[in-house]
């Protein structure tokens, strides 16, 4: 009886862990001091929009309350435009941490400007 509980425990810890935690993070760049990372492997494409995960470590110099942002973000390949459809501030590197803020509010489509971060890795997502 005791080795059901102590594996249903583990189960039910393992099942309920951020995908986060598993990510495969890849650096695609810096912006204001802020360093921004996707996983690949996790890009969903659906015709002419991808889906990606993204976490944005907080630079040294910022004011922000997080030391780390968890994104879900959309991008329409062809139209250049992206939204976030989900949000989260962890209290440390790579969404780890305690949950400080989360949000799962979707965004209106916005247009990544030519020179822009945004359109970067747009570019970077729509490739393929």
């Amino acid at each position: 009886m005791n080795n059901f509980i102590f594996k249903t425990f583990y189960l039910l810890i393992f099942i309920g862990m951020p995908t986060c935690v598993f990510a495969e993070w890849v650096k695609v760049g810096n912006d204001h001091g802020d360093d921004y990372f996707i996983d690949f492997k996790e890009i969903i494409k659906n015709g002419n929009t991808r889906k990606s995960w993204e976490v944005e470590n907080i630079g040294p110099n910022s004011s922000s309350s997080f030391k780390s942002m968890l994104w879900r973000v959309e991008y329409q390949c062809k139209e250049e435009k992206w939204r976030t459809t989900y949000f989260a501030g962890y209290s440390d590197f790579f969404a780890r941490g305690e949950v400080l803020e989360a949000n799962e509010k979707i965004y209106d489509w916005k247009e990544a400007p030519p020179n822009s971060f945004h359109r970067t890795r747009l570019k970077l997502l729509c490739k393929n």
